[in-house]
């Protein structure tokens, strides 16, 4: 007589946790030695074991995804997993699990009893269960969006975000490379910088985005988007703020921009709630710097039309009196300054120069006429700090702005409006024409001690551009017919009167 063995069934364990704080993976470990039990107790073939340390359910998985193409390709017959939340925790999640475990006849076991599938009681058991921890989802995150907006007003640091760019992982001490660089970057925003300049810096310093603690250097730059949320963001100045979730998806359905930063959180007496951590920067400087990013009338760095950065591009000007472009000719693998745009009413020819060449000359010019012993009568000392004068620019703006809206929401009359808008547009026309008096000693200042050959090779483009605008004008002329080297009398220097 032949004794006949029944096959065992192939099983699959998986093991998930959600956040693993302590990061040793013991709870997934934990898992994996009694979903092996069981399978030892149930007289299974365990063929695979696959885990999702500190990853949530709604995120991509890739031990999640692993099994289910398993399922997909009929290399196993059960599932084994703790409980069922290991597995999904999501309806959506729930239905494509009974399709294509169904499909391949996988049945699902649950340490604390068989998830059948393939009956209906299996599926409604199932789907009880989904509608239970989609409802235990739902209340922690009401629970989470309650208790953070009364930390927030509270002035305590939230521990659950990311690492904020300037203080250490406890969100209270400065972490001092990343806050000095950002109290820079407010001053040279609020100076005469731009987005660029602040993520050349920050790479040159070696600086990382908190969220990428490991990474290389971003050898491209920083995003300005990141920039802009660091400098803007009011706990920089040691503010409380806040805004919900649901006031994200709001804007989002109303299409809607998110505003610049978050709303800050005022106490009883109306003002701000400061908040327990160190600030890097002043109030005042922060609030410039927001008026500075938030100018409807900034502009990005300016490129060609081929996007092609240039130090003379949209400032240089062709003979014919329009601006020069900067653009990348592929096929000679260089690039020029042409003029932009070329109009039939202009006269021609128009410019069309190498823009290494173009560049290198100027420069040259530059340097030379500020190493003249006469430079002085070009360059005054370097004059009081401008910032005062910046943030009181930015503070009349933000007045003016909440003057409309008071006058929108009849808040105030039609002669309250007009007397005090007429003050706050008086001295904001004094400030802007201080600070255009005052732009031309700004740039030039950094050359009053001498060495003008190693103060420009310390400049950024941006800068190099503000030096230029300020001392003359450059047109640029064409090469001239069957040229092949560079003549340096096609580039033209008019300087302005001191």
């Amino acid at each position: 007589m032949t004794e006949t063995r029944t096959a065992t069934l192939r099983a699959a364990i998986y093991c998930r946790e959600s956040s693993d704080r302590a990061g040793d993976a013991h709870n997934v470990a934990d898992q994996l030695a009694e979903n092996t039990a069981h399978c030892a107790m149930r007289d299974y073939t365990v063929t695979y074991r696959l885990t999702d340390n500190d990853l949530p359910a709604h995120v991509r998985r890739p031990g999640y995804e692993a099994l289910m193409a398993l399922v997909d390709a009929r290399q196993i017959d059960v599932i084994v997993v703790r409980e069922a939340s290991r597995l999904y925790r999501h309806m959506t999640q729930l239905e494509s699990i009974i399709t294509r475990c169904q499909r391949a006849g996988v049945r699902i076991d649950v340490l604390a009893g068989v998830l059948d599938l393939a009956t209906s009681a299996g599926k409604m058991a199932g789907r009880m269960l989904a509608a239970v921890h989609q409802h235990e989802i739902e209340q922690k995150a009401e629970r989470q969006a309650v208790a953070s907006k009364q930390a927030a007003a509270r002035g305590q640091a939230r521990k659950a975000t990311p690492r904020p760019f300037g203080w250490e992982d406890d969100r209270v001490t400065r972490r001092p490379a990343e806050a000095a660089a950002a109290e820079w970057a407010a001053g040279y925003m609020i100076k005469s910088g731009n987005l660029s300049g602040v993520s050349r810096e920050w790479v040159r310093r070696g600086l990382r985005p908190p969220q990428a603690p490991f990474g290389p250097v971003p050898l491209n730059g920083w995003k300005r988007a990141s920039i802009v949320t660091i400098l803007t963001n009011p706990r920089i100045a040691g503010i409380a703020s806040y805004l919900s979730e649901a006031d994200r998806r709001a804007l989002r359905e109303a299409g809607k921009p998110r505003p610049l930063h978050a709303p800050v959180i005022t106490g009883d007496d109306g003002q701000p709630v400061r908040g327990e951590w160190e600030p890097i920067i002043d109030v005042d400087t922060w609030e410039a710097v927001c008026g500075v990013l938030a100018d409807p009338a900034r502009k990005p760095s300016r490129k060609g039309r081929s996007g092609v950065r240039s130090l003379l591009g949209g400032l240089a000007l062709c003979r014919c009196g329009n601006v020069v472009a900067a653009n990348h000719v592929t096929r000679l693998d260089y690039s020029q300054y042409r003029c932009q745009p070329a109009t039939r009413t202009a006269p021609g020819p128009h410019a069309c120069q190498r823009m290494d060449a173009v560049d290198a000359c100027v420069s040259a010019v530059i340097i030379e006429r500020l190493s003249r012993p006469d430079a002085a009568g070009l360059i005054t000392p370097a004059r009081p700090d401008l910032r005062p004068l910046r943030i009181e620019q930015a503070n009349k703006r933000a007045k003016l702005t909440q003057l409309g809206e008071d006058f929108d929401n009849d808040v105030i009359g039609r002669d309250e409006w007009l007397t005090r808008r007429g003050k706050l547009t008086d001295r904001l026309a004094g400030i802007d024409a201080a600070l255009a008096d005052a732009g031309r000693d700004s740039v030039l200042s950094p050359f009053a001690g001498g060495q003008a050959a190693q103060v420009w090779a310390g400049l950024d483009d941006a800068q190099r551009r503000a030096v230029i605008d300020a001392l003359c004008v450059v047109t640029v002329h064409p090469a001239g017919r069957g040229a092949r080297t560079f003549n340096p009398e096609t580039v033209k220097i008019g300087w302005h009167q001191p």
